[in-house]
């Protein structure tokens, strides 16, 4: 049994949109297990949302657009849409941050978590300091604690002589982040590992790797256990349930940096990029490698993957800043090329919505590496998964590029943070410390008023249920619910977001 309660820290979890009503939720349900939160009261300090009694109430004055008409005509967006959010979605303002969101989880209880590092931590002349664990000016995180609600942050930096910048990062089972890895001095391997608890915005410093990593992927298996993989090494360390590492000897492939990597419905884990091959990674025993076939021709760095479906994921742009989209089965490895993208895209964001549709935000159209200010895609476009196409959305404000971060939020909107934080950045003067919002097209009224739509309430929900056992989900407004669906929460960094998975 998994104890949301306890995850949740008695938050709302659930978000109704329209007809829809979409629970999120920490710890993956293979067979569908979940325990909900107590009931809440809270006001967001904008007036956009009021949550009470496990229901979410959208006044009908929704945030002001900032984005400009030029701007979206330049992206080909119809200016006759730009006042229609029920078409083309809505940005909110920019929001300062006291820290640049390389790194950011949607927490149990509705906050983010983010984090980056000094400013100098990126300096290759920084070097590695002696003492690999202490804190030095060039080895030091920033962390923050933000709430939606009331749009204020908290300071919780790491006090356990540990950088995780550029580490992997997933959610255990009883809803605490696991994080492996990190950064010493400047590009520098770390063998670290911490846990950051939501309940007191804890860190412990766990046991260490058994071999150092940078950018390696944390992959959350269905049994609560954690694959770290890549980040330099070509091995594979397993996180188990005895809270230590073991080593899988028998499974040594190249060790590249943020592997796309997904808990398949077979039990196997399924390697899907950003190389070309295709992969299946068995936990068992010594564990192994076994290859499949070639996904494409498309070495596809930087690219954005998402688990929209059950046993399916989307692997979009990367690379050389393709417009391509691929639909992959992890269980058979079959490969479906789907509608490509209106723009090229690296170093973008792709996020799952409560819909099941897919937004693509950021990037660049140029193949530039790491950052091309003057090729930004500042346009968002969303993928539909029943007909595969993509329809150009508003424009965002900044331009997210390297280091930035997109997640969903619990009330269907989704957070775009971040961008910056390396040499190039910083010769190019590319810095983005902010965040803004965005609220995609179902949260408004189709007739075109720009109001936000009303959504149905949840009555009554169990205390408790088990795998594979049923649980009734009450409302008054049961006859107009067509769809519920379970949102994975997120944790993205490096445009990868391993945490987010969609279940229809």
């Amino acid at each position: 049994m998994i104890d949301v309660r306890n995850l949740m820290e008695g938050r709302i979890v659930q978000r109704v949109i329209r007809t829809i009503v979409t629970m999120t939720f920490c710890a993956l349900l293979a067979s569908g297990s979940l325990l909900l939160p107590n009931p809440i009261a809270a006001q967001s300090e904008d007036g956009i949302r009021h949550l009470s009694d496990r229901q979410i109430y959208l006044p009908i004055q929704g945030p002001e657009s900032l984005r400009s008409a030029d701007a979206i005509a330049a992206e080909n967006v119809q200016a006759a849409s730009v006042d229609r959010p029920n078409v083309v979605g809505e940005w909110s303002g920019v929001y300062d941050w006291p820290v640049l969101a390389v790194h950011a989880t949607l927490l149990p209880n509705g906050k983010v978590l983010a984090w980056d590092a000094t400013p100098d931590d990126f300096d290759p002349n920084g070097g590695i300091p002696p003492n690999p664990h202490a804190p030095t000016a060039s080895n030091t995180t920033r962390a923050t604690v933000w709430d939606p609600a009331t749009n204020t942050h908290l300071s919780v930096n790491p006090d356990t002589q540990s950088d995780i910048f550029c580490a992997g990062h997933a959610f255990l089972p009883d809803g605490r982040l696991f994080i492996a890895s990190g950064d010493v001095g400047a590009l520098g391997r770390f063998e670290g590992t911490n846990i950051f608890d939501p309940a007191d915005n804890s860190w412990t410093r766990v046991q260490d790797l058994y071999a150092a990593r940078w950018y390696p992927s944390a992959v959350p298996l269905a049994n609560g256990e954690i694959v770290v993989v890549g980040g330099g090494p070509d091995t594979v360390e397993l996180w188990t349930k005895d809270n230590a590492y073991r080593v899988l000897t028998g499974a040594t492939r190249t060790g590249e940096i943020y592997p796309w990597m997904h808990a398949a419905p077979n039990g196997k884990v399924f390697y899907s990029g950003p190389f070309e091959t295709l992969y299946r990674l068995d936990t068992t025993g010594e564990g192994a490698w076994q290859q499949l076939a070639q996904r494409d021709s498309v070495q596809r760095d930087y690219g954005s993957v998402a688990a929209f479906d059950e046993g399916k994921v989307l692997i979009t742009g990367g690379g050389p800043s393709a417009a391509s989209a691929l639909v992959l089965d992890m269980d058979s490895g079959a490969v479906t090329p789907t509608g490509s993208m209106n723009f090229g895209r690296r170093q973008h964001n792709i996020t799952i919505l409560a819909d099941g549709s897919v937004l693509a935000t950021g990037g660049n159209d140029s193949g530039v590496n790491l950052i091309d200010v003057d090729h930004g895609v500042y346009a968002a476009e969303l993928w539909d998964p029943a007909t595969g196409q993509w329809t150009v959305l508003a424009s965002m404000q900044k331009n997210r590029q390297y280091h930035s971060t997109a997640l969903l939020l619990p009330d269907g909107r989704v957070l775009s943070a971040g961008g910056g934080y390396c040499t190039d950045c910083t010769a190019l003067n590319y810095h983005e410390p902010n965040a803004e919002i965005f609220s995609p097209p179902y949260l408004f009224k189709t007739d075109g008023s720009g109001q936000l739509a009303d959504r149905p309430a949840i009555d009554s929900i169990p205390d408790s249920t088990r795998y594979n056992q049923s649980f009734d989900v009450t409302s008054t407004q049961a006859a107009s619910i067509t769809k519920v669906s379970l949102v994975r929460l997120s944790s993205v960094t490096h445009s990868v977001n391993l945490e987010q998975r969609y279940l229809p």
